[in-house]
């Protein structure tokens, strides 16, 4: 199967990860589908860059179960297929400090949005694959250890992480592969956000001296994990989690928190 063949479905590919996610894959010449909230936004990203025209966009609110079946038919009704998915969309951390103090709708709000959607994603993907099919879901570091002050974040990462090893095996029969790619701090624009005052450099500073590598990822770096994991270079791992976080995994996890 050509590359220009291959359909690829990239959640949250408006920003940050998904949208370098989304920049990798029209790259390579597949037909690339992506979903934000805010149209608008997007509308000016493709204004910047024009390959981004060919780009499948679809206005979606993925935390509405109608929006997600929405979005399924769309690509079912114009595409037919799904050879790629990669499950990036994220939302605000809404519980977050220590667990005791938490506000229980919120935990459960950070649970729908982290977890159960997801799922409902892959849920739907699959309905669209067939053998050589893949699924990469884009989790975290949180996902396999301890985050203060983002417990149901971690929780649910860890959910995720579960559910991709369990799939991996239900579904190898099927030739379908799941695999995760988990990122550790990386320059997003809720980074990119918290330091935009001068004031804040020294926090930037702070932070950068923890991490192993010296600095945060670049979007475009775990964009380039999740691109190989899908690609046919890969085709023989499934089940496995990439971690690309310059390894602070490896390193003192007690300073891995969001304050």
């Amino acid at each position: 199967m050509s590359n220009s063949s291959k359909t690829v479905l990239v959640t949250g590919g408006s920003k940050g990860i998904g949208l370098a996610i989304v920049k990798r894959f029209v790259k390579a010449d597949m037909q690339v589908i992506t979903c934000a909230r805010d149209k608008d936004y997007w509308e000016d990203i493709v204004k910047n860059d024009s390959t981004l025209k060919k780009v499948g966009f679809q206005q979606v609110d993925l935390s509405s179960q109608q929006e997600i079946k929405q979005l399924f038919d769309y690509i079912k009704d114009s595409y037919r297929k799904l050879d790629i998915a990669i499950n990036n969309a994220a939302m605000p951390i809404l519980a977050a400090g220590k667990f005791r103090t938490l506000n229980l709708e919120d935990i459960r709000q950070n649970i729908e949005n982290d977890l159960l959607m997801p799922i409902e994603c892959m849920h739907k993907e699959l309905e669209l694959m067939s053998a050589g099919a893949n699924i990469v879901n884009i989790t975290s570091i949180s996902g396999f250890v301890a985050t203060t002050q983002a417990s149901i974040y971690t929780a649910a990462k860890h959910g995720v992480e579960g559910l991709s090893k369990t799939l991996a095996l239900e579904l190898s029969s099927q030739k379908i592969r799941v695999n995760c790619v988990a990122p550790g701090l990386t320059m997003t624009p809720r980074w990119n956000k918290r330091f935009a005052t001068k004031d804040s450099s020294a926090d930037l500073a702070k932070i950068e001296q923890q991490l192993p590598a010296g600095r945060f990822a670049k979007p475009e770096e775990i964009a380039a994990a999740a691109f190989w994991l899908a690609s046919d270079e890969a085709s023989y791992i499934n089940g496995h989690t990439l971690v690309v976080d310059g390894g602070f995994s490896i390193a003192d996890s007690r300073t891995c928190q969001y304050e």
